[in-house]
């Protein structure tokens, strides 16, 4: 199952994607009980804000639109395992705590001793 999560918005309106295929992680079942645990049924919030970012998920044939306050719970720990694993570093615990005040969700601080060689 291919997963997908796009940011779009913010100051400058720029578009970015992250893609995983569930079958090429380490543990394609914790992925998948990741992805039963967002409530894909409910009704999208509304997005409130100019200038704020809209999260788009899909995951096989399921899809949400986010505004950037409704990413939390499991909407926040899906987006960031996807962001994670795309970015090459593999499932794993992803901490937000870390991240600058500035950050949007799912984007969590990397100190140079754990940053991949070339990575930037």
């Amino acid at each position: 199952m291919r997963v997908e999560v796009s940011r779009s918005g913010g100051f400058a309106g720029l578009r970015r994607t992250w893609v995983v295929q569930v079958e090429e992680t380490p543990d394609p079942q914790a992925f998948l009980l990741l992805i039963e645990a967002c409530p894909w049924d409910e009704p999208e919030p509304e997005s409130s804000g100019a200038d704020r970012f809209v999260y788009q998920v899909q995951a096989g044939e399921r899809s949400a639109t986010l505004p950037e306050p409704a990413v939390q719970g499991p909407w926040l720990e899906l987006v960031d395992q996807v962001r994670h694993f795309s970015a090459g570093h593999g499932l794993g615990p992803v901490t937000t705590d870390a991240a600058p005040a500035d950050a949007a969700p799912g984007e969590h601080a990397v100190n140079d001793a754990e940053r991949p060689p070339g990575a930037e």
